[in-house]
């Protein structure tokens, strides 16, 4: 059963239950200008195990926009954190999608005694280093200026959107791509469609991330099992071949993007007690939307093999 629900912390953040009482907690993190229904294709995996809770991050979906400051990836955290400390139990499970699973696993190093299990989707793209990281903070500067700050929303219909996303997710069937529109729109008192996001994410959005040092602190700190998803064709993944950044005189950023992808990846495994690395085949940066089935047979496999008690608790 789905039930709705607001969380009160600094305003009003909205998330939804997929109730499944009895059952261990799940925390679903979903990805960047994306919504708590990002997971609607895994339901009949994730609500065959757990009692699931997925928010909305502030400024996306339900949850309202910042009315002062900036939206940061530490604000966001801070967020979840007293989520799960105000509305969850002692212990849970945690599943992310890109910025979600960057916050899940940076969360799970923090929290290591209460994080049971660890779901990521992709979610490690944006460890370049501090040179590229000053590029995307000029980049950043350079639009505040210019704009000041200010973004329009843009409108249109709805079949202009299920389009747009057609076009961006060009591996998921049409069926889905309806779905995901309606997830991802919200129509206006005019009859129009706008996203269903702060339009100010892009432009207030701090481009300074956690340091890479202490992410991979973090990660080290993690005690239970991890499984980490990438898709094939994924334009998120690690490694100077596949995350191009350069700055303006053409030099290449240092730290992961100095290595090939496949040493990248190692490198980020190398960081983690107890991992496991997947590849999804014929699957791009949302896995979960172009090859849903595979992923759950990847999470349930490891369910059995990593998690057995989740099973044994049914």
């Amino acid at each position: 059963m789905q039930s709705e629900h607001i969380f009160e912390y600094r305003g009003k953040i909205f998330y939804r239950r997929y109730e499944n009482p009895g059952r261990p907690a799940l925390l679903c993190l979903h990805g960047f200008n994306d919504t708590s229904e990002s997971f609607v294709f895994l339901l009949p995996l994730l609500n065959r195990y757990f009692d699931v809770y997925a928010l909305d991050f502030r400024g996306h979906g339900q949850s309202p926009a910042l009315t002062e400051g900036y939206y940061t990836t530490g604000g966001l955290l801070a967020d979840v954190v007293r989520f799960t400390s105000d509305v969850l139990p002692e212990s849970y499970c945690v599943l992310g999608h890109s910025m979600g699973a960057g916050i899940a696993a940076r969360l799970a190093g923090l929290l290591p005694a209460e994080v049971k299990g660890l779901f990521l989707l992709e979610g490690f793209g944006g460890l370049a280093g501090p040179a590229r990281d000053a590029v995307r903070l000029r980049e950043s500067i350079r639009f505040l200026r210019r704009s000041r700050g200010e973004v329009r929303e843009k409108t249109m219909t709805f079949a202009e959107a299920r389009k747009r996303l057609s076009l961006i997710h060009p591996r998921v069937t049409a069926e889905r791509i309806e779905i995901l529109t309606h997830s991802l729109t919200r129509r206006n008192s005019d009859g129009s469609y706008s996203w269903h996001q702060d339009p100010l994410l892009k432009a207030h959005f701090s481009p300074i991330p956690f340091s890479a040092e202490l992410s991979r602190y973090l990660w080290s700190e993690i005690a239970c099992p991890v499984l980490l998803l990438f898709g094939e064709h994924t334009q998120f993944r690690p490694g100077a071949q596949n995350d191009p950044g350069q700055d303006a005189t053409g030099a290449a950023p240092r730290a992961l993007h100095e290595l090939a992808a496949p040493q990248a990846m190692q490198e980020i495994l190398s960081n983690f007690k107890d991992i496991r690395y997947i590849e999804i085949g014929g699957a791009g940066h949302n896995m979960h939307h172009d090859r849903p089935e595979e992923v759950m047979e990847c999470m349930e496999r490891f369910i059995q093999e990593k998690l057995p008690w989740l099973q044994s608790s049914r």
